[in-house]
This record gives C-alpha cells, structure tokens and sequence, in this order.
C-alpha cells in the first residue's frame, strides 16, 4: 500500500513583507516617543535607537521580499539569449538584474525610469546592514528634527527610509501581479490576483494591531 506524501510550498516574500510593516510600525511608535520625551527635555537616545533597529529590520525585510519576489518568478520571464553571460561577465548587481528581469516580465510604464534610482537607494540601505563595515563619517541631525546630531546610520536607518523600503517592495509586489506580461508569468500572476488588495488591506491596518 502507496502513502502519498502532502507538499506545501510558503511565499516567503509576503512574509517579508509582513515582517517589514511590523516593524516600520515599531519605528514609528520609537519616533513618537522621542518626539514626546525632545518636547520634555529628556533623554531620548534609546528611544533614537529603538527606531534605528526596526528601521534596519524593516529595510532589510523590503529588500529580502523583493528578492524573494524574484526568486519565484524568474523562471516565468524568458531573457533575451546571451543576457545571463553578458551580467556575469560585466558582474552586474543583483538589483540590476532583478530590475532587467521585472522589466522584461512586466509592463512597467513610469516605473521604468522611477525604480532605478529606488532600487539603488533601498540597496544601499541594506548592503551595509548585511556585510557591515566600521566607518567614522561625520555625524548628521536626526530626521525627527528633534534637535539632535546622530551617527551616519542612525540618521539613514530611520522610519523615513523603512516606509520608503517598503513603499517600493509592496509597488513591486502589486505590480508584477497586475501587470505581468510575459505568457508564463501572466499565467502564475493569475493564481495571485487575490494578493494584492490583502497586501494593500495589510498596509492600513493599525499599528497597534501588528506591533509585537
């Protein structure tokens, strides 16, 4: 007698995305603290702290979606022959070709020119969360305007830069799934088409529902 097997499969992405709205949440929750306690003149160093480390998190999760996002549907998305030779002999970034790829896969229309410049920007965000260097630069105000000079990467890693992370991930995600032109990849965007009105649900929900 035969025992079939279950097979599941998770869309580790969406769980990224997940992961990033928490913890953008969490630094905004850190930002109206510091706000609170600048106004009472007191300490708020940790405070700047808890949202540098959400911020990090939620960074690093818009990037690893994106990513993942990528992962699973590039199989869908046939390149032009000689373009995977052409980037490994020209070492062409990971997000370059993800951007290529989606490029190819999707219709694009303004985002063709807007997502470049984004995607460099949430990279050079997380690249030096993951492969991290000591480096004294010089100290930058703090975008809560709270009066206070921080680190290079308390000033970057702030709830500024985790919505914007997350802003580009979640119109990456819509947009593949809305817009998907290639055969293969219209066909598996099908399956999704209830996703992205729960990510856009998933968005607006308070923060006090999702912060842990």
């Amino acid at each position: 007698m035969s025992v079939s097997s279950i097979t599941l499969a998770h869309h580790l992405w969406m769980s990224c995305l997940q992961i990033a709205r928490e913890r953008e949440c969490a630094a905004e929750g850190a930002r109206r603290l510091t706000t609170e306690r600048a106004a009472q003149g007191v300490e708020v160093v940790e405070a700047l702290q808890e949202e540098m480390y959400a911020a990090m998190v939620a960074v690093s999760a818009a990037a690893h979606a994106i990513d993942g996002l990528y992962g699973e549907i590039r199989q869908f998305i046939p390149l032009p022959q000689g373009l995977q030779e052409a980037w490994t002999k020209q070492r062409t970034s990971r997000p370059d070709r993800i951007f290529e790829t989606l490029k190819i896969g999707c219709k694009l229309g303004p985002r063709t020119h807007r997502w470049p410049p984004e995607f460099k920007a949430l990279y050079k965000l997380r690249d030096p969360a993951v492969h991290h260097v000591v480096k004294h630069q010089a100290t930058v105000p703090h975008p809560s305007r709270v009066g206070v000079d921080v680190s290079y990467e308390m000033g970057a890693y702030s709830l500024e830069a985790a919505t914007r992370s997350l802003d580009l991930a979640l119109d990456v995600a819509v947009t593949v799934i809305r817009n998907a032109k290639t055969p293969n990849l219209a066909s598996w965007a099908s399956t999704m088409a209830h996703v992205p009105a729960a990510l856009q649900e998933g968005r607006s929900r308070p923060c006090d529902e999702l912060v842990r």
